[in-house]
């Protein structure tokens, strides 16, 4: 089901919209949740990018960087990014499992 905000300005995804997987709320979850075979591709790919540009605050540059957010989200149950893939743009994730325990 589908609500609208009330509010004068929302932000929506668009159905099959790719978002990273290092650095967005949603992106995290699923590596934090999903078997690392789906998702250590993306993961080698984005870490390699990020090792190769400037810094940027929020962004993991590295396998072990990553690892803290990902044992994070596993412990709160929750992913939260802000201004990471769109300036001025915060997400909170959280995890909704079937009745099997699969994400």
């Amino acid at each position: 089901r589908w609500v609208s905000s009330t509010a004068p300005m929302t932000i929506n995804i668009n159905p099959g919209t790719v978002l990273p997987v290092t650095t967005s709320s949603n992106g995290q979850l699923f590596a934090a949740y999903l078997p690392e075979i789906a998702t250590a591709g993306l993961i080698d790919e984005e870490l390699s990018r990020a090792a190769a540009a400037a810094p940027v605050p929020g962004r993991p540059r590295n396998r072990p960087e990553l690892d803290v957010i990902l044992r994070k989200a596993r412990e709160t149950g929750m992913t939260a990014m802000s201004g990471v893939v769109l300036r001025g743009i915060s997400s909170i994730s959280v995890p909704i499992f079937g009745h099997a325990g699969n994400l």
